[in-house]
């Protein structure tokens, strides 16, 4: 199945600068990335944009004043990113003041700000991704990603559910859409650059709000192996679906927590069950290399004689994120082959949706 290469729909983004220089600079950018911008070029002007627009590129002339006006009530935001010629002290200064996202040295970061403008034209804000996985087999990992999906999505978020085992992961059956035409992992083998986010988000198979990307059935007399997304597609998928759904959720092999995207929106969750061999899994996962990603934890408890969950947490040095009580029917809807979303599961849920609030666009 091929990928449609539908240019994004135009978005504004607000350039504020005095420097014509600079604004023709990042005008050219944003014209190729398909982004239509207003610029400004005073403080008056500014405030008017400063809440509305999807992407605000502040120039390091006004940088300064414009901190000022955040100390003195005008309030930080996300998707500043100041730009200019240096990086000097006063630059660094008024960008921390701010909020920004990154100081832009031009021409040295005109590939980064191109990206971050093509971002901006098709969504304005990029998506958290989470990825789990489980610190041994059995935990219910792809239980807990498809829980949290299904509840995001009750939320009205947009919500794409990706799994990263496309050998033999089952999250489209888990999600109901293993029959359903769209993009899987197959069709997307050789992904290299930059994808079109809309287009890759509305090819996917789509149920009860949960888009899917899953690795599919193998054909009975298929030659090839199934997709392993792990690699370069996985690093050029996700952030394609990050710049379309507010939340992405991965179920992730053991050891592929490097294929996440880089940067403040994206985070880990480690699961595991409370018995003594979860937490000596789980040890073994968190410490053995010791785990760089920003992480949490979300603990299965077993039916009868269970570690409390605050004690596995602390024991790994990890927050709580949520704890999945013991539900028989859970484990009799899997054995059926259905998912239900248990009122076990949408508290699990809830409270990882509660941690995960710190990002805007995720509550």
């Amino acid at each position: 199945m091929s990928l449609p290469l539908t240019p994004p729909t135009a978005s504004r983004a607000a350039i504020a600068t005095a420097s014509p220089t600079l604004a023709d600079a990042v005008l050219r950018l944003a014209a190729a990335a398909n982004v239509e911008c207003d610029v400004v070029d005073d403080l008056t002007a500014l405030r008017a944009l400063w809440s509305t627009a999807p992407l605000l590129v502040v120039g390091d002339d006004l940088g300064s004043d414009a901190a000022a006006s955040v100390s003195s009530g005008l309030g930080r935001r996300a998707g500043v990113l100041l730009a200019g010629a240096t990086r000097s002290t006063p630059v660094l200064e008024a960008a921390i003041a701010l909020g920004a996202e990154r100081v832009c040295r031009l021409p040295d970061d005109e590939a980064w700000l191109l990206d971050r403008l093509q971002g901006a034209g098709e969504r304005g804000r990029a998506g958290v991704v989470v990825g789990m996985v489980g610190a041994r087999g059995g935990v219910g990992v792809t239980t807990t990603v498809a829980a949290l999906a299904r509840y995001a999505a009750r939320r009205s978020l947009a919500v794409a559910a990706v799994d990263g085992d496309g050998r033999c992961g089952d999250l489209d059956l888990r999600l109901d859409v293993e029959g359903d035409t769209g993009l899987r992992w197959a069709d997307l083998r050789n992904a290299a650059g930059r994808l079109p986010a809309q287009a890759l988000a509305s090819a996917l198979p789509t149920r009860k709000g949960v888009a899917v990307l899953g690795g599919g059935e193998t054909p009975p007399d298929a030659t090839a192996e199934p997709a392993d997304p792990a690699g370069e597609s996985m690093t050029t998928v996700l952030p394609a679906l990050q710049r379309a759904f507010d939340l992405v959720v991965v179920d992730l092999p053991v050891g592929a927590a490097t294929l996440l995207p880089p940067g403040q929106r994206s985070t880990l969750i480690v699961v595991t069950s409370t018995d003594a061999r979860g937490l000596r899994a789980a040890r073994r996962l968190v410490f053995h290399p010791p785990m760089t990603a920003t992480s949490w934890l979300v603990v299965r408890t077993a039916r009868r004689g269970y570690i409390e969950p605050d004690a596995v947490a602390e024991s790994l040095g990890l927050p709580l994120a949520s704890t999945v009580r013991h539900d028989r029917r859970v484990a009799s809807d899997h054995e059926q082959g259905e998912f239900v979303l248990r009122s076990s599961l949408a508290r699990s849920a809830r409270g990882i949706l509660t941690a995960l609030a710190q990002w805007d666009g995720v509550r």
